[in-house]
């Protein structure tokens, strides 16, 4: 997606690319702005092409990330409950 923005002091374009979760849920985006003057328009679909691979990898590595055990719940056997003894008196 691209966007163009202006204000009285200010022109940028930012070009962004969604991250898709587990069933189409979107987690978040990555994006780059630039200012209007340096915005590389004959480059934007090169742009759009690295933010979309930047986002596959990211969302690889999320996916390996969710997937191995996390460092110190592997090893960790589940604590029994302690008794509690009954007072004699």
């Amino acid at each position: 997606m691209v966007v163009r923005s202006s204000s009285n002091w200010l022109h940028v374009i930012g070009v962004g690319v969604p991250l898709f979760g587990c069933e189409r849920a979107v987690l978040g985006s990555l994006s780059i702005v630039f200012s209007e003057d340096r915005f590389p328009q004959r480059r934007s679909d090169r742009i759009i092409a690295q933010l979309r691979q930047a986002v596959e990898a990211v969302h690889d590595g999320l996916a390996r990330y969710a997937a191995s055990p996390q460092p110190g719940t592997a090893a960790r056997k589940p604590r029994r409950p302690r008794s509690v003894k009954a007072k004699r008196g």
